[in-house]
């Protein structure tokens, strides 16, 4: 389970962002995982770019949270 993953600001634009959703998957399928779920946010447009490329798309499924201390 992987909550949270970020590049730097100065190491965007050059591929490390796909390829660790590459390694992921391929670890994933390695695993028998059936399918990846990820979350981004609304603004992000970038991430949306990258994660539509990847293959992932908007899913009917809704996502809830609830906030038990401080962030």
């Amino acid at each position: 389970y992987l909550t949270d993953l970020f590049l730097a600001e100065s190491e965007r634009g050059r591929g490390l962002g796909q390829w660790l959703l590459d390694e992921v998957e391929r670890a994933a399928r390695a695993a028998g995982v059936q399918a990846l779920h990820l979350m981004v946010a609304p603004q992000n447009h970038r991430a949306h770019h990258i994660y539509h490329r990847a293959g992932f798309h908007v899913s009917p499924r809704l996502f809830l949270t609830k906030i038990l201390g401080p962030a």
